[in-house]
């Protein structure tokens, strides 16, 4: 009897494991061979042949189809997509939402209003609220009057699209989601309604944390008097909240109350050891946004654990007595070099190294690149110091720290501080016959911005020159930002007019490496900060996800740096030659979804729509601007400890892929 038993269980075991694996193998999608004609036919951009899908008799087509249009963004199947908004299938209907949303004008606003007051599904009147108002963004609005900041001014759509948002059902947890967002659309558009944070708060009785997270952040997006007739609703909110994504709102709106037991507060949070290094971020950015963030408040919180606080506090710092200045120089005496570079930057603005002279030599004696890099960003306050950086920036090999030093010798000519032996113009032209592409888009970006008052026609005409010799140089569609910087140039400094690259994604996808994966992939990443690891969506990004996690599968990212971080907004890496100016010399379409940016997700960086390419970059907090506009291939679910802790220079030394 014992055997049988033991039998018995041992084949169930064996079925269970293989049919779970089966499972999950089947789950990823793209073993369908229609779902991959489908996906081709969305990298050739054949709208035609795309919009074919929408009379699939399988609605997971038909689904994909009107999600992959939130990509591609051809107006021309606008008619199309509203069609699908009266299928009845939720998910068909929610993505077309979706893809009106990133095609569409305020034009459509009114449609997915009717439309919206008709709607029952959760799914599909969360989408449906926040394309409508992505929609008044100006750049796409055609009817939109100026906004007055803090003044309740619409239109006849807007004034509809508040009287919708404000009488919706709100009750599930997608709508409040929904309603959070299109608030935070909203006013970043300068559309203010007192009727939404109302709204809102109603809302926030029932909320699940991410509907809350949601609501809170549009609450705090608000302009105008309406905080201030609930300040005690506010400050006991703030004090009795222990959710950290909560709370970074809260911060925020607390700073609009500017009341005195408000501006205490905050000071408090500023320098406290919090867990979360995002709070004491917030705060000293709120304080300092009021005028209220003093030099002694930011030398208290020197002592903080994460180096994100410590930079922001000092480069917070204004104009400060000797005494306070030996006091931090003790105080960061042990600390990174970036918090180094940071103290001698505001030794050099408060005379303390008005030369440059002891920043200078931190540079020579720097151990690393990303070391070097900090000092001589930091000389970009030293005027005497200019020859040095033009110096650094013919000779050294680095493109990290070039890089650096162009951006630092831009900073001093745009102040007027110019000291150096050449004119710049000269060291331009020089600059640009070096093939270094983070030179070129920087130089490129000054000398667009009007270059009349910067430099004489025949400054002008030499540097032209060298634009035109540095633009044969560059790859396509690979250098597409610096190349496209140059033209900028150009066209800002002489008549004839030349044009720009146009974004082309001429990566080839490996369907068949893709369909080999299972929906979720899952990778750890080692660092010298700890490890992370993260899950990939292979259905909702496959030819994203099937690069990168074949990029890690093959070792690609070791010894890759994290080249830009940047406190509660996002840490970047991944770039081959480590300033964030390299990629693969095939870039990726983008692939836009419902996915949205939120603490952890992980996405690709870009240089417009249709580049992404190698690097990626995970977000430390909600970002609603991210959204439809940068891929989100996954997010991290086990060490966002260890990311919040990831600061310029940290290397990635191993990454395993299950």
């Amino acid at each position: 009897m014992i055997k049988w038993t033991i039998f018995l269980l041992t084949s169930l075991t064996f079925i269970c494991i293989t049919s779970c694996t089966s499972e999950t193998k089947a789950l990823n999608s793209f073993g369908d061979p229609a779902k991959q004609e489908l996906y081709k036919a969305a990298d050739a951009r054949d709208s035609k042949k795309v919009k074919s899908f929408f009379t699939s008799d399988k609605k997971e087509l038909k689904a994909m189809a009107a999600l992959l249009c939130g990509s591609l963004q051809d107006s021309t199947l606008l008619p199309d997509l509203y069609l699908l908004l009266q299928d009845e299938d939720d998910q068909v209907r929610a993505n077309a939402a979706f893809a009106i949303g990133q095609t569409g004008s305020a034009n459509d606003v009114a449609y997915l209003i009717s439309w919206g007051k008709k709607e029952k599904a959760p799914i599909v009147l969360k989408e449906l609220m926040i394309a409508a108002a992505k929609l008044f963004d100006p750049k796409i609005n055609i009817t939109s009057k100026e906004k007055t900041v803090g003044a309740f001014i619409y239109d006849e759509s807007e004034n509809e699209f508040v009287e919708f948002l404000s009488n919706v059902e709100i009750s599930s947890e997608e709508v409040q989601i929904g309603l959070g967002y299109a608030m935070t659309y909203l006013h970043r558009n300068k559309i203010y309604s007192p009727e939404l944070p109302r709204r809102a708060q109603f809302a926030l009785q029932t909320a699940s944390r991410n509907a809350k997270i949601a609501l809170a952040n549009g609450i705090a997006s608000f302009n105008g008097d309406w905080f201030a007739n609930h300040e005690g609703y506010f400050m006991q909110w703030i004090k009795t909240e222990r959710d950290p994504d909560v709370r970074i709102s809260l911060i925020t709106i607390v700073s609009k109350l500017n009341t005195s037991e408000g501006n205490d507060l905050l000071a408090a949070i500023s320098k406290a050891n919090n867990s979360d290094y995002r709070l004491n971020v917030q705060a000293i950015r709120m304080l300092a946004k009021n005028g209220k963030y003093k030099s002694s408040l930011a030398i208290e919180t020197l002592s903080h654990s994460n180096d994100l606080v410590v930079i922001e506090a000092l480069e917070t710092i204004g104009k400060i007595s000797s005494d306070e200045i030996a006091s931090i120089t003790a105080a960061t005496a042990s600390r990174s070099a970036q918090i180094k570079a940071t103290v001698s930057k505001v030794k050099i603005i408060n005379g303390a190294d008005a030369s440059g002279e002891e920043c200078l030599g931190n540079y020579y004696a720097a151990s690393n690149e990303y070391d070097k890099s900090f000092f001589v960003l930091a000389l970009g306050q030293a005027p005497n110091r200019t020859d040095q950086l033009i110096d650094i920036l013919l000779k050294e090999k680095s493109q990290v720290i070039t890089y650096a030093a162009a951006q630092a010798l831009v900073s001093i000519h745009s102040k007027d501080q110019w000291k150096g032996t050449v004119q710049l113009s000269e060291v331009i032209a020089s600059a640009l016959s070096l093939g270094n592409t983070g030179v070129m888009e920087t130089f490129g970006v000054y000398l667009s911005d009007a270059p009349e008052k910067k430099f004489h026609d025949e400054e002008m005409l030499k540097l032209d020159d060298a634009i035109n010799a540095a633009l044969k140089g560059l790859i396509l569609p690979r250098d597409i930002e610096s190349y496209n910087a140059l033209v900028r140039a150009h066209n800002a400094m002489l008549p004839n007019k030349m044009e720009e690259a146009k974004p082309t994604s001429t990566y080839q996808p490996n369907w068949e490496y893709i369909a080999s994966l299972p929906n979720i992939v899952t990778i750890e990443w080692t660092t010298t900060k700890g490890k992370f690891k993260t899950e990939f969506y292979v259905n909702e990004a496959p030819t994203s996800v099937g690069l990168i996690s074949k990029l890690a599968e093959e070792g690609f990212y070791k010894d890759k740096y994290f080249h830009r971080v940047i406190a509660n907004f996002v840490a970047q890496g991944g770039c081959p030659i480590g300033n964030g100016m390299g990629g693969l010399d095939q870039p990726m379409r983008s692939e836009f979804t419902t996915l949205r940016y939120e603490r952890g997700s992980i996405g690709l960086a870009s240089a417009g729509k249709d580049t992404e390419s190698c690097q990626f970059f995970i977000t430390h907090s909600l970002m609603p601007s991210l959204d439809g506009r940068y891929t989100i291939i996954g997010k991290v679910i086990e060490g966002m400890e260890v990311v919040d802790q990831l600061t310029i220079g940290d290397r990635i030394e191993q990454t395993d892929m299950n």
